[in-house]
Parts: structure tokens; C-alpha cells; sequence
């Protein structure tokens, strides 16, 4: 991933700095040199031409933008290593009985992934709720991972500054009752009050119960005006039993600030939770798991170009309030997770390109007895091991690092 940001970065300053690349050198492919090399020139820290709109540039015969690019290209190879490897852990229950467990590289890119979804919130319905989607004004930013953020911020605003209304509503209709103050107070905050009422009482802060899914714009690939994708972050946000009258959409734009020029507010009734997330995770699944353990990609690039800006940003596919998380953990058993503990030990190669030391007699012919000399406290074969592994990937990175830098070059 590392890489990935280096490449997004170099794209950034390409854009915004035309003649920034001409004579770079290019050495050992080296993240941490690159980005010597743009904090010296200053680039990152120059204000954003207005006419740069840098998420529309595109090649002519490119289907998306080109910083894509810079981020699909790594997150392929990134895929391929989740191919080639499994996770070493070392397992320990509670009776101080060790085991050594040999787990396949798992991505919440995956359909078992899906799967695990549909069990965890299968059963959850809201009956009636308001669907919002808050949009993103990419003028504003000057990359994708700052955009996403952006909105992760912005909506985070939205949520409290929801939460001090539904406060103060409930706050005045108990004051109300108990005679604190008169009807035509009561009155005043009535003609100000952002929920819209006909629908029922909407409930308390500590009650509050919503679901926000991320999705990136990618629309169908086309080149058609009007159906391209640049990868623009929004967010679906779920507010069970609250709606909102004119007062309360002033409240949202006031929230979200200049983030979102564009707001969508809809009704739903009896909403399947389950159905509304996979509805947008399954965009992202590029990896198919069959009952028979095979596992194979998907061909769709939309898929891998959506799952690509999940990975880069490092941002959850959804989120949900505490109260409907309390909800979902009482309803899921974790006793089985609770009987062991697992520690982390290393990600290795599923088969060995190479002995580790060829010239020696007693040197292993496979992962599986590289492991069981170091479960017995032989560890030179698994050091050895990982050191190839390391190279072997290293020189793949550079020949991705090589293919995008001519093709700048030479556009």
C-alpha cells in the first residue's frame, strides 16, 4: 500500500505541476525517497489551480480517470500476494495447549466476507427511517484519500449536530409537560423544530440508531458524458424514526457545510439492513470462494476499481450507531472466540519457488516442513524462507513501478 500513496502522490504533482517530473530519477523503489523528493519541491503544499480537475483527467481510451490508475495497478498485486500466501498463527487455549494454525489470506474483498455479513446482520429491519446521501465537492480537495475523509468528517458533524437537536426536543416537550414553560414558548420552538413530526416522536440522543455505507462513483464505465465514473466518496446514511421537515434539511446543508453541494433525503419503510449493505459491498467483492474451497477473481475491472479505493483510503465499507452495535454483539455468540487466543507470527508463501539453502542435504522441500522444523525451534529455514519471499516481491513491485513511470513519461 505503501507504493500505492507514493504513486497517487507522484500523479498529484504531475497535475499540478507539469514540468515537476522532467529529469526525476527513479532508484530502487523507494517510497520514502520520492516523497523526499516532492516535500523538497513544495508541491504538496501549493494551493490548487482552479482549472485543475484532477479527478476527470483521463486518457482517450481509458474507461476511468488516470489517479485510478496509480491505485488499481498496486492494488492487483496486492491481490495477487493475498493469492500467493496464508497467515502463520500460533493458537493458545485455555489450558496452555499451543497450536499452530496455517489460515488462508482473508480480505473483506472476499465473498466469505459477504457471507459473514449476512449472518451478523440478518434480522434487522428498520420499520421506518430516512434515507439521506451526502455527496462530495471534489473541487475541495486535491486527492481521494482527503475527499473520503472529508466526508467521514462531515457526516460525523451531521450525527452530533442530530443528536443536540433530538436533545433539545425532547428537553422542551418535558419541560412542556411538567409546566417549565408556557405554550407560547412551546410554540416558538415548534415554528424552528427540523423534524417533521406526522410520522411519530423521533427518539432520544442515547437512542439514536443509524446506519452510513461508503460507496465511490464509478457510474458504468462508459464514455458517454454523463456516465463516467471518478470515484467521487459519498455516504448512504440510515436514521431510523427520524424525518425531517424544511427546517431540518437547512440543518443538514448547515452541517455539512461547503462539503456537499448536492443532498438527497428520501422516506423508506420497512428497510432490510442486511439487503441495503450488500446492495453496495458486493461492488467490491473481486474475490469468489466456491463450497468446494476454490477461490478465483473476478474479470469485472469496476469491481477491482471500487475495491482498490476501499484499500487506499483505509476506510470501513459501513459504519453503525453504539446502540444498534450493543444490539448485533447480543445477538451474536462469541464464546468460541473467547476459548482462544491467536498471536500473529508471520504471512508466508504457499509453496516454495526456491529451496532455501539447495547446496545443504537436509535443506526442506516444501512450506509444510519449513514449518515443522520451526514449530520444533528451527528457524533458519523459515528466516530464509521469508528473505526470498521479501525479494521476490520486491523485484514484482519494481516492475509495476517501472510500467507506470514510462507510461508518465511518455504521456
Amino acid at each position: 500500500m505503501d507504493n500505492a500513496l507514493t504513486a497517487l502522490e507522484w500523479f498529484t504533482n504531475q497535475v499540478l505541476q507539469s514540468s515537476f517530473y522532467s529529469g526525476i530519477l527513479y532508484k530502487n523503489n523507494s517510497p520514502h525517497s520520492l516523497r523526499e523528493h516532492i516535500s523538497a519541491n513544495a508541491a504538496l503544499s501549493e494551493e490548487i489551480p482552479e482549472q485543475v480537475r484532477w479527478w476527470e483527467i483521463r486518457s482517450p481510451d481509458s474507461r476511468y480517470p488516470e489517479y485510478l490508475k496509480c491505485i488499481s495497478t498496486f492494488f492487483a498485486a496486492y491481490l495477487k500476494f493475498t493469492q500467493e500466501h496464508k497467515i502463520l498463527v500460533r493458537l493458545i487455549s485455555p489450558d496452555d495447549n499451543e497450536k499452530i494454525l496455517l489460515m488462508d489470506y482473508r480480505t473483506r474483498f472476499s465473498s466469505s466476507y459477504k457471507q459473514k455479513l449476512k449472518r451478523k446482520l440478518s434480522g434487522i429491519e428498520f420499520k421506518r427511517c430516512t434515507g439521506l446521501v451526502v455527496t462530495t465537492d471534489m473541487n475541495l480537495y486535491r486527492e481521494i484519500i482527503s475527499s473520503t475523509r472529508g466526508v467521514e468528517r462531515r457526516s460525523d458533524t451531521l450525527i452530533k449536530r442530530l443528536r443536540r437537536e433530538l436533545g433539545r426536543f425532547h428537553r422542551m416537550v418535558e419541560q412542556y409537560a411538567n409546566g417549565e414553560i408556557s405554550e407560547q414558548a412551546m410554540d416558538e420552538y415548534m415554528r424552528e423544530c427540523p423534524f417533521d413530526l406526522k410520522y411519530g416522536v423521533p427518539p432520544k440522543p442515547d437512542e439514536l440508531k443509524y446506519f452510513k455505507v461508503l460507496e465511490f462513483s464509478l457510474g458504468d464505465g462508459k464514455k458517454k458524458e454523463g456516465h463516467e465514473g471518478h470515484g467521487s466518496p459519498h455516504l448512504h446514511i440510515l436514521l431510523e424514526n427520524v424525518f425531517f421537515n424544511v427546517n431540518g434539511i437547512r440543518m443538514i446543508r448547515e452541517a455539512l457545510g461547503d462539503h456537499s453541494k448536492i443532498i438527497h433525503v428520501r422516506r423508506y419503510l420497512n428497510t432490510s439492513i442486511v439487503k441495503y449493505v450488500l446492495k453496495y459491498v458486493k461492488k467490491a467483492i473481486v474475490l469468489n470462494e466456491t463450497r468446494d474451497g476454490k477461490r478465483y477473481f473476478t474479470n469485472d475491472m469496476k469491481k477491482v476499481v471500487h475495491a482498490s479505493l476501499y484499500w487506499i483510503t483505509g476506510c470501513r465499507m459501513f459504519s453503525m450507531s453504539r446502540t444498534l452495535q450493543k444490539e448485533i454483539n447480543k445477538d451474536n455468540d462469541k464464546k468460541e472466540e473467547k476459548e482462544r487466543k491467536g498471536e500473529y507470527v508471520a504471512t508466508v508463501p504457499k509453496e516454495l519457488r526456491r529451496k532455501p539453502y539447495p547446496y545443504r542435504d537436509d535443506c526442506p522441500d516444501s512450506i509444510e516442513e519449513v514449518l515443522y522444523y520451526w514449530s520444533y525451534g528451527v528457524e533458519i529455514w523459515l528466516r530464509k524462507v521469508l528473505f526470498d519471499d521479501h525479494k521476490y516481491w520486491s523485484s514484482r513491485i519494481r516492475h509495476v513501478w517501472s510500467m507506470l513511470v514510462s507510461e508518465w513519461k511518455s504521456g
